[in-house]
């Protein structure tokens, strides 16, 4: 399972979901979109805002923080499956 976090530093629903998978041992890659061109162009293309956080996991995108859709994305990533 990929999880991957677009984020800013002081963004407090950022901070919410990275502490939400660093508690429950999953592992992610964290990019920051503060000053980064080439993420700010990919979290719109995924979402078509320019908001953070933008969580891919899979082929599942969530553009801000909800612990359950969270759970839910990485249920049916280890079960490869898609969420409804």
């Amino acid at each position: 399972m990929e999880l991957t976090i677009y984020s800013l530093p002081m963004c407090s629903h950022c901070i919410d979901a990275k502490k939400y998978l660093k508690d429950h041992g999953i592992p992610y890659k964290d990019i920051s979109v503060a000053g980064n061109r080439e993420a700010i162009d990919e979290i719109v293309r995924l979402t078509g805002r320019r908001a953070v956080p933008v969580i891919v996991c899979g082929k599942d995108v969530m553009s801000g923080y909800d612990e359950t859709r969270l759970e839910q994305m990485i249920h049916c990533a280890r079960n490869v499956t898609e969420v409804p």
